[in-house]
């Protein structure tokens, strides 16, 4: 019984230590997340909030009451680990004014149950509503050692309060290169996009969206085509929240690497980007008619370790050939091939089972197809030759939450025509109500995007009338869903006609 009143002593005195100093951070950040919300009745109520999030670190969270004050009697906070801590509170929560902030600290970061003992005051406000919202914890890793052939091309100490893209100019001295990264010095760093102008006007535009502590490696950027040239960088980043400057190094390596897999007669249709924060153990690839018949499919690891157990095949009749693979791919490995069932038919879909090995940060998975000889080449000039038509990203965003929002993404002559276009949803569902392209020109283009799309789903094509014009901006306006999982990101692809040949 001692011990107990110890522990509750201990408690308390934790919560009046966080008070003053959480006071004026806000759920209004993109670090906090909403956990859960419960109405108060005007007697005693007992509610409680399951967190339901393995493995994810709260620094912080936040109680708040809306619509009517909230007498706060106890909380009890049960961690992931089967531990459960009891806070006395005995304080007024007013409505929209002020919020009970709790420090998380060590264990305590990570939580499944939130229980809450609280009544509303009874007046004409009626019942209140009360709100608990976590900050999502980022741990601080030691600072990464640059591996491979990749050297320092040139830094850049960037400034919180600059708006400006950090430049790099490269030019011919520094000869052609494969790769490109970023490592972060002296300071985390936000970056966002990056877009590399080639020594032959050609770009290339790379989201990476990630945050960078100090001393850690940016994942790999590709270029298209080995040994190029590069004119110059623009990135946009800027230091991380707290941070008044940071250093940008750009690193390259040039064409000098291992060679890759021997891949025969197979062809890369697609290819997936896994992560920490996507892997939910489901890959999808999106092929289509437009890629031809195939006879055999199999799978190739790039940039890191891949588990693969079970492939789903979906053809363009909708029949389903299911696969089981169970292999672990190296980087730089090929699975075994998947034979499929019935040559000379289009597929639809490629759903994988497959997750980061462990210990990886992010990894590449290419989806290699053998075509069958008689495949409709579509796309290509009328005697077979010319340049294949791809799908390529043409921006990026994240979806704003509890509201209708408008976004506008710019793309400009420098990416090209495109004969279609069509959207990609990663997180909560979306509903579109509509979309305009605006060509260079000036003429706009009204195309019908309207209902839901799905976490990972991909909407139909639509065709563009403008195929040889660039397209200025595309304005499209949406609402997603409210998840726990934070806001999701829509992105915008387009299908590569050419380029753009006016003036």
């Amino acid at each position: 019984m001692l011990g107990y009143f110890k522990t509750i002593m201990l408690a308390t005195l934790a919560l009046a230590l966080a008070l003053p100093a959480s006071a004026q951070r806000g759920p209004r950040d993109r670090d906090w997340v909403l956990l859960g919300e419960q109405e108060v009745g005007f007697r005693i109520d007992r509610d409680a909030i399951d967190v339901a999030r393995e493995g994810v670190r709260f620094s912080q969270l936040r109680i708040e009451a809306d619509r009517n004050d909230v007498y706060m009697m106890s909380l009890r906070l049960i961690y992931q680990n089967g531990y459960a801590e009891e806070f006395r509170v005995e304080r007024e929560l007013r409505a929209g004014q002020e919020a009970l902030p709790i420090d998380l600290r060590g264990e305590r970061s990570y939580l499944k149950r939130i229980e809450m003992t609280y009544r509303a005051r009874p007046d004409f406000r009626g019942r209140a509503l009360v709100r608990v919202y976590g900050e999502l914890r980022h741990d601080r890793r030691p600072p990464e050692v640059a591996a491979g052939r990749f050297e320092i091309i040139e830094t850049q100490q960037i400034f919180r309060r600059s708006r400006d893209a950090v430049s790099f100019s490269i030019g011919a001295r520094e000869g052609a290169f494969s790769k490109l990264r970023f490592q972060a010095k002296d300071g985390d760093i936000r970056i966002e996009d990056v877009r590399i102008t080639f020594a032959n006007g050609e770009t290339q535009r790379t989201t990476l969206d990630d945050r960078l502590d100090d001393g850690q490696l940016s994942r790999i950027i590709d270029l298209d085509g080995e040994r190029r040239g590069i004119d110059r960088i623009l990135v946009q980043a800027r230091p991380a929240r707290g941070d008044r400057a940071a250093t940008l190094v750009l690193m390259g390596e040039k064409s000098l690497r291992r060679r890759g897999p021997d891949l025969g007669d197979f062809k890369p249709i697609d290819k997936q980007r896994i992560t920490r924060r996507t892997d939910d153990g489901i890959v999808e690839f999106d092929v289509g008619r437009d890629e031809g018949r195939f006879s055999e499919l199999r799978f190739l690891a790039e940039e890191g370790d891949i588990f693969i157990r079970e492939a789903t095949i979906v053809f363009g009749n909708g029949e389903v050939q299911q696969a089981r693979v169970r292999d672990k791919l190296n980087d730089g490995e090929l699975s075994e091939t998947i034979d499929l069932q019935g040559e000379r038919r289009f597929i639809r879909k490629v759903t994988v089972r497959a997750r980061l090995a462990r210990g990886e940060r992010d990894a590449t998975m290419i989806l290699l197809a053998k075509e069958d000889e008689g495949r409709r080449r579509r796309g290509w000039g009328p005697q077979g030759h010319g340049v294949r038509e791809e799908w390529v990203t043409l921006g990026r965003q994240r979806a704003a939450i509890l509201k209708a929002d408008t976004d506008v993404f710019r793309v400009g002559r420098d990416m090209g025509t495109f004969r279609a276009i069509r959207i990609l949803v990663n997180g909560p569902n979306v509903r579109f109500y509509d979309m305009q392209i605006k060509y260079g020109n000036g003429s706009i283009e009204n195309v019908p995007l309207s209902g839901t799309i799905r976490n990972g789903e991909v909407s139909k094509p639509f065709d563009l009338q403008g195929r040889d014009r660039f397209i200025d901006s595309i304005t499209f306006k949406y609402r997603s869903q409210l998840s726990l999982a934070g806001p999701g990101t829509i992105e915008i692809q387009g299908l590569k006609h050419g380029p753009y040949r006016g003036r």
